[in-house]
């Protein structure tokens, strides 16, 4: 496989330079945020929370939570609140638990924040960027089944590596599961016009339930996908594409909102 750097040389100079973000973020030590800092408590009536704190769990200590920092504006601690905070729905805690124990303990640098979305009442919080070595994040889809094997192919989605969110995006854009959605929509908002393209030509074998659903349940998301799919059509395919309607990730997003409005 052709590695990321053939396609964008200059965000592979950057990753060689995350060492020193490394040193700013100690892992082993939550942020230090102040009493009156921004907080999302996330609970569910009659089971155990959907959160899964990312610190903890690496040194195997406390488990799961009630409650994450997800967000302080007056912390000069930026690098650790841009920190990847996993939250996930109930039904996927073990899968989570299984590949967070796992794929990070070789990053390359810590996973950053990315979105959060609702997926059937329940939050999700995805990174905005994975650092996974490539052959754990392999090893971790061969080796496992199921709802572990489907999450691990979603986080691939969020690799620094284009040409694997590529090969991971073909792979779940046919899993029939609500929490798979966001992974799938989250790229229509993003550059590399070769993976927008794939989910535009798949939108015909697309489960409309599934999509549909998504989107009654996130329009702020939605609507913060498309601005963003506006943008670089703007900034980097306008000559391509003279009209914004014919950019396919725009064609795709309305092709999947209108999913919703036959619902």
């Amino acid at each position: 496989m052709r590695g990321f750097a053939a396609r964008h040389p200059s965000r592979h100079d950057w990753l060689q330079k995350m060492s020193g973000f490394k040193q700013v973020v100690d892992a082993t030590k939550p942020a230090v945020v102040p009493e009156d800092a921004e907080v999302l408590l996330e609970t569910r009536r009659g089971s155990p929370t959907s959160l899964v704190p990312y610190h903890s769990l690496l040194r195997g200590a406390m488990g799961l939570q009630s409650g994450a920092i997800v967000g302080d504006r007056r912390s000069s601690n930026l690098a650790a609140l841009m920190t990847y905070q996993p939250i996930f729905p109930a039904a996927i805690l073990p899968a989570a638990l299984t590949l967070l124990r796992v794929l990070p303990i070789a990053e390359l640098a810590p996973a950053l924040q990315g979105f959060k979305v609702r997926v059937q009442g329940e939050l999700l919080s995805a990174p905005y960027r994975v650092y996974y070595q490539l052959s754990d994040l392999r090893s971790a889809i061969a080796n496992s089944t199921g709802e572990t094997r489907s999450l691990a192919l979603c986080l691939g989605t969020r690799h620094w590596d284009g040409y694997v969110r590529e090969e991971c995006l073909r792979q779940i854009i046919a899993i029939d599961q609500p929490w798979a959605a966001p992974f799938v929509v989250q790229l229509l908002g993003e550059y590399v016009i070769e993976i927008v393209e794939v989910i535009a030509a798949a939108i015909p074998a697309m489960d409309a339930g599934r999509f549909s659903e998504f989107v009654l349940e996130n329009p702020e998301f939605m609507a913060t996908t498309r601005r963003r799919a506006t943008s670089y059509w703007d900034c980097y395919y306008r000559s391509r594409f003279p009209e914004l309607r014919a950019y396919p990730a725009i064609t795709a997003l309305d092709a999947i909102e209108q999913m919703a409005r036959s619902e």
